[in-house]
């Protein structure tokens, strides 16, 4: 596209002038926002840089290859953002503010020279940033804007409360993910006795065990509760709970229609979702008991099958 002004050629997607600054006819209002948002754009101090949402509007407007939003990025610093000089001012950063497009808010915020990230409007404007993420369910997201208000010690009386509420929100969306994450966070919601976090934690890293019976050594969806006492039964154990990478090295207790008990354990250590099985001769009719506890000696489970003739 060329300026009508001074006919200096200019990408499509500019909506100034790279030389003279000009407006360039026929450029959408808003079409530099979008890239604003995806892009690079070298800020005033060290600070969260801005992401764009998975589920906003304009994410289909901003699928290009990574070539052209390099390109976009250098357009939009020589173009000077979002119009005009490429210095910003406060007042360009509370029209974004005031419309509630906090992202561009704090976009064009970070862009001013000497900007005063001590002040009062810029932890409100963080407030507000992590505010939006944490409705996009982006809780990792909110906790960086969060967590720069905490630390910058001002005086908003719920900061503290809604980096908890994020951190638990996170949880809840990640329960079964059984992550790193999802650990530390739960870990010190524990021990802040959060909602009731204390029952999630047990929930999810306390040793349990699923178990069912067979005849088959590579059988572990099959599940019966009696048997004939010539045949031998497998007891297929599988592992659950432990924090993230944590094993242990299970043993069983086998309690014998005959009243007889054994002992035994595993030849290697295992983790969570594990499967491992014992082979018992149950020798006469009965009930047979397989009992599994942890290195500690911490019961984690049992299976009872009754024998017969």
């Amino acid at each position: 596209m060329f300026c009508q002004k001074c006919g200096c050629e200019n990408s499509g997607i500019a909506k100034f002038c790279r030389s003279c600054g000009a407006e360039l006819a026929g450029v959408p209002h808003g079409s530099g926002d979008i890239y604003a948002q995806n892009s690079s754009v070298p800020q005033a101090s060290p600070s969260v840089s801005l992401k764009s949402k998975p589920d906003r509007k304009t994410m289909t407007a901003v699928m290009v290859s990574v070539a052209a939003v390099g390109v976009a990025a250098i357009l939009f610093i020589i173009a000077g953002g979002f119009g005009g000089g490429g210095k910003r001012t406060l007042s360009d950063s509370k029209k974004y503010y005031n419309k509630g497009d906090y992202d561009n808010a704090m976009l064009c915020f970070q862009m001013i020279e000497d900007a005063d990230y001590s002040s009062e409007y810029y932890m409100d404007l963080c407030y507000k940033v992590a505010e939006d993420w944490c409705n996009d369910g982006q809780y990792e997201e909110a906790l960086e804007w969060y967590e720069k208000i905490n630390a910058g010690k001002c005086s908003f009386d719920d900061v503290e409360e809604r980096i908890l509420e994020a951190k638990y929100s996170y949880v809840v969306d990640n329960f079964y993910n059984y992550n790193e994450t999802t650990y530390k966070y739960l870990k010190l919601l524990k021990e802040e006795d959060y909602k009731d976090c204390r029952d999630l934690y047990d929930e999810l890293y306390t040793w349990k065990t699923e178990i069912i019976t067979n005849k088959t050594e590579s059988d572990i969806s099959s599940d019966y509760s009696s048997f004939s006492k010539g045949s031998y039964i497998y007891f297929h154990v599988k592992l659950q709970g432990g924090t993230p990478g944590q094993k242990i090295w299970p043993k069983y207790t086998v309690t014998y229609p005959s009243g007889s008990t054994g002992n035994g354990e595993w030849d290697t250590s295992y983790g969570n979702a594990s499967n491992i099985w014992v082979r018992v001769n149950p020798g006469s009719t009965g009930t047979l008991t397989v009992r599994i506890y942890d290195a500690g000696d911490n019961f984690i489970g049992k299976k009872s099958v009754t024998v017969t003739s």
